[in-house]
């Protein structure tokens, strides 16, 4: 598939359901059953969502099985198990695949680590209706404790970078009100994508392990004319790392977040804006450490972020921008292994 998504499957469908929910799994059983139970909790009559399994080693494929089964929601949901760990974007696009075969005119791409208030799927259906070039529109979120989360963001900027590193709320779009908004990229949490830009551009980018994914999905779809929104008036619970653990400040950043940043940075951005957003970077923790000094209360990274990140850069400028292995393997996702 053209335009940097990875190839989908099923393309031709006629067309059926209106739309489909696509939930993909990585060792989050229960966060995965917990979101189905709100799904038919909210929904009179529950959308049909394909929950994709990524080689979970934990057998919570099996834990979501049986509570498909015992719970009454095998009427809505179908289970499908990868062959393969992929990562995130490749999982999402068999998902996606299967629900294109279906002729699925919406997809809901819904992350484990999330609960719904509301049924959305009205709001999803008239909103796309009444704007063509609407190519996605992602959801309004909040943690447990009810404060929001920024879900809706302008593209990579130097400003914004330095920002983020110096602990100031980075520039977004205004979502105070009731209206939908027009921005650049949405949170991959909750987010709906319309079938024909999938059609156009292909799915996600299975270069990307995980993270940033959504951001790449979303400024192609920007280069091919379509429109990215968010809808604040869809309020959803977004446990926002409880499925990956990247949350945690203690935890080391894993090579694949840098990997994927420096990719969609160097796609969108072009390679030589690397070293600027990483000196970026470093004035906006430079800032943060004088801030610190000054009496304020500090926010530690990561262990070992900063050097992760500028010497991981600086080691990928000197190799060059060869594909590796895995990216070159992952392009194309396996065909589902079972279907319960």
């Amino acid at each position: 598939m053209s335009n940097g998504g990875g190839r989908l499957s099923g393309e031709r469908a006629e067309p059926g359901e209106a739309l489909v929910t696509v939930i993909v799994n990585y060792n989050s059983g229960k966060l995965v059953c917990d979101c189905l139970d709100s799904i038919r909790r909210v929904c009179v009559v529950p959308p049909a969502v394909i929950v994709v399994d990524n080689a979970s080693p934990d057998g919570s494929a099996d834990v979501i099985e049986s509570h498909v089964r015992t719970a009454g929601l095998a009427g809505f949901v179908s289970v499908v198990r990868a062959e393969r760990n992929g990562g995130f974007g490749a999982g999402n696009n068999v998902g996606i695949s299967l629900a294109m075969r279906r002729g699925a005119r919406l997809i809901w791409l819904l992350n484990p680590d999330t609960v719904l208030t509301m049924c959305p799927l009205k709001v999803f259906t008239a909103f796309f209706e009444a704007n063509r070039r609407a190519g996605a529109a992602g959801t309004a979120m909040r943690d447990e404790a009810g404060i929001r989360q920024r879900a809706a963001h302008f593209g990579p900027s130097l400003g914004a970078e330095f920002r983020r590193a110096a602990r100031m709320a980075p520039a977004s779009p205004d979502c105070q009100g009731t209206d939908p908004v027009a921005c650049d990229w949405v949170s991959g949490a909750s987010f709906v994508v319309r079938r024909e830009v999938f059609e156009q551009i292909g799915g996600f980018d299975e270069g990307f392990f995980l993270y940033f994914e959504e951001v790449d999905l979303c400024l192609r779809m920007l280069r091919q004319g379509w429109t990215v929104w968010h809808l604040p008036t869809i309020d959803v619970v977004h446990l926002e790392g409880a499925s990956t653990g990247i949350q945690a400040a203690a935890r080391r950043r894993p090579r694949y977040w840098f990997e994927s940043r420096r990719r969609c940075l160097a796609r969108h951005r072009g390679k030589l804006t690397v070293p600027a957003f990483d000196l970026a970077w470093l004035g906006g923790r430079a800032l943060r450490v004088l801030k610190t000094l000054a009496g304020r209360t500090p926010v530690a990274d990561p262990p070992r972020f900063w050097a992760d990140m500028i010497g991981g850069d600086l080691l990928w400028m000197v190799r060059g921008t060869r594909t590796s292995t895995r990216e070159a393997n992952a392009m194309n996702p396996l065909p589902p292994k079972h279907v319960a």
